[in-house]
């Protein structure tokens, strides 16, 4: 065996004849049937191991690709320099130690039986080696060092670069496969579908964006041309959302009108947009659709309109049907005035009084209703005991109580326990809640009135033994119109509305309204919970008109109305109360009467004709006679804008059809006693 010099290139043969002898040796020394030292037996001279390696690793060290030798158990024995830049990775961290350390785990699997198959033939594969720093794609071949007996001689290439190449194709390839799917739903959503850059820049469009506007991507990307898309009123509002929501990467969702290219026409579209992020979190793109809603805002719009139709004519015929009230209820007042003895005549006093408060009631529900709908009923709070509030509205529902023979229990706490609240509005809750029970009850049926105090809260309680609510019927006993089919059977007639207001004004007064029952025949309790008033609060003044015991009662006084028989009944009840009493049935004549007669006081209807009641108390205040004349609005307006009109014409007070003629004639002789 003779050892060839040092550093110096074999060729192909020689190499091949050195291999197999490395091989030769490395498998004796396996075996154990040489020693450390090998003895050529030509010369009879002494290599060492390392002598014997020496030109199988001149070779390898001169290669361009990573290269090692693998004992048959994976242990590495020899790598070139290039294995080692490979692994980023000193010699002696690599040789010595088994090659599966320095496999990546998702390879390990596929490289043990890369190795097992290499004992008996040359194999290749894709594997993942393990740097400190990042995993590294390698392509591998394996072949067996003498039969596979000794193990394996590994040559590796680095396909780091191509990997990357790859891994891009792919990608490039799946976002055309996306961006396709995306055009192609995007041409067949019935929406304008667009997209932008994360600064904004439109990229796409699609057709029904085209059609409809007449712009194409190009011109879409200029704003200053879409002025002749966008609404004039919405272009400002338009970009000033789009940007903030592009600075903000967030959703953005607004309503617009967008100009139609065919015609010249206006169509509402609500739009709504997305950013899209990458793995780091960063907008790539910005993803929108404007849908058609047009038709929905005409819809909407029709139903608003439709209601506020209905508020008006609700409105409306509250108020007409307050004039013919106005003279039933003064007709009635005249025949009890009267004294009359005969039962029968009595009965029909009765019997008008009744149904003339009920109507008025529907009225003032009517009304109510009309003033909620339009967030116009405004609550005028005071600190009030909450006992006289309940015994307000006994006094209002005792006519339909006692006509049914209820018994009625009352439970009221010792000692005061207020509520801010505005009083009339208040009682108007529990007169509702007491008429529905008596209403819904077999007559002699039983109602319990109960308040108490708990913590921070008032509870009132109107508890019936009536036909009671089926569970279906609970949810719905607050909506408006709302009455179950039973309770339309046994009723005594309404309009379905009276919980319904009661429920908002007691959310107006910061409190809840809750219905309970436990089935039909087993009665009905509605309870309601109010913020008690806070003990250090002040105590506003209750409104009260002065005792007129001892005052003058005769007064004189002009009415002027356009319903005579409202008028003439109205002057015909304060004349038996005392006073003196003069008519007119327009405007006109109303200031040519207050000139010539300078009454007390002047009661003016607000719709007159050849001159409203605003102009009449303006006329009158015009005049030095006439400034010191004491003007009432008697008027079916009982919103607070009709308050608020009256008093800036000039009038003194405000007195909403019918008016009740005991408190009117209280208030003219607290007007005798002032002057």
């Amino acid at each position: 065996m003779t050892s060839p010099p040092r550093d110096t290139l074999l060729d192909e043969e020689d190499l091949r004849r050195r291999l197999e002898e490395a091989e030769e040796t490395i498998r004796a020394l396996r075996a154990g049937e040489a020693d450390a030292l090998l003895v050529d037996e030509e010369s009879g001279q002494v290599y060492t191991l390392e002598a014997a390696h020496r030109p199988y690793r001149l070779l390898v060290e001169q290669m361009l690709q990573a290269a090692a030798t693998l004992t048959i158990e994976g242990t590495i024995l020899y790598a070139n320099r290039h294995f080692s830049e490979l692994l980023n990775r000193p010699l002696e961290a690599l040789i010595g130690n088994p090659i599966q350390h320095f496999v990546a785990p998702s390879s390990r699997e596929s490289f043990a039986s890369m190795l097992v198959s290499a004992r008996a033939a040359e194999v290749q594969g894709d594997v993942v080696l393990l740097r400190p720093d990042d995993p590294i794609p390698v392509h591998l071949s394996a072949s067996a060092l003498h039969e596979g007996a000794l193990g394996q001689c590994l040559m590796i290439v680095d396909r780091t670069e191509q990997w990357h190449y790859q891994e891009l194709q792919r990608t490039q390839a799946l976002l055309t496969a996306s961006e396709e799917r995306f055009r192609s739903l995007a041409e067949a959503a019935p929406q304008m579908v667009w997209s932008s850059d994360p600064e904004g820049v439109v990229q796409y469009v699609n057709e029904y964006w085209t059609q409809y506007t007449g712009f194409t991507v190009e011109q879409t990307r200029d704003r200053e041309r879409l002025r002749d898309v966008i609404h004039p009123d919405d272009y400002d509002q338009v970009w000033r959302r789009w940007d903030e929501a592009r600075a903000a990467g967030g959703m953005l969702e607004f309503e617009f009108r967008l100009r139609r290219a065919s015609d010249g026409a206006y169509r509402w579209f609500l739009s709504r947009s997305v950013p899209l992020r990458d793995e780091q979190g960063r907008v790539v793109r910005i993803v929108g659709a404007n849908v058609d809603i047009d038709d929905r805002k005409q819809v909407e719009e029709a139903l608003r309109n439709a209601d506020r139709v209905k508020d008006e004519f609700l409105a409306t015929l509250a108020h007409e049907l307050r004039n013919p009230l106005a003279p039933i209820r003064n007709a009635m007042k005249i025949l009890k005035m009267k004294d009359v003895q005969d039962p029968d005549l009595q009965w029909v006093q009765g019997v008008i009084e009744r149904q003339a408060e009920v109507m008025s009631r529907l009225l003032e529900d009517l009304l109510d209703v009309s003033r909620l709908s339009r967030n116009q009923l405004q609550l005028r709070k005071t600190r009030v005991e909450i006992a006289a509030v309940i015994e307000s509205a006994l006094e209002t529902s005792r006519p339909t109580i006692e006509g049914s023979s209820h018994k009625i229990t009352v439970s009221v706490p010792a000692g005061s326990l207020q509520v801010d609240a505005d009083r009339m509005r208040l009682a108007q809750v529990f007169s509702n809640l007491l008429i529905n029970a008596a209403k819904y009850t077999e007559p002699g049926g039983h109602i319990w009135v109960n308040v108490e105090r708990q913590a921070g809260e008032v509870v009132i309680s109107v508890k019936d033994n009536g036909i009671g609510i089926t569970a279906e019927m609970l949810p719905h006993v607050f909506n408006i119109f709302s009455q179950a089919e039973a309770a339309i059977v046994r009723s005594q007639g309404g309009l379905g509305i009276g919980l319904s207001l009661a429920q908002r004004l007691v959310d107006l007064h910061g409190g809840t309204i809750q219905a309970r029952s436990k089935g039909p025949g087993k009665g009905a309790e509605f309870v309601v919970r109010l913020p008690a008033a806070t003990p250090d609060a002040i105590a506003d003044p209750p409104e009260c008109i002065e005792d007129a015991k001892h005052s003058p009662s005769r007064c004189r006084v002009l009415v002027a109305d356009d319903n005579r028989d409202g008028t003439d009944s109205l002057a015909k009840l304060l004349m038996l109360k005392g006073h003196q009493v003069s008519t007119a049935y327009d405007g006109a004549h109303a200031i040519e009467m207050a000139r010539e007669q300078r009454p007390d006081v002047v009661m003016l209807d607000i719709v007159m004709p050849l001159v409203n009641g605003y102009d009449v108390c303006r006329r009158i205040r015009e005049h030095p006679w006439g400034k010191q004349m004491f003007i009432i609005a008697l008027t079916g307006g009982a919103q607070e804008e009709d308050r608020r009109q009256t008093e800036d014409a000039g009038f003194d007070h405000h007195i909403v059809k019918p008016a009740d003629p005991d408190q009117l004639h209280e208030l003219l002789t607290s007007v005798l006693s002032r002057s």
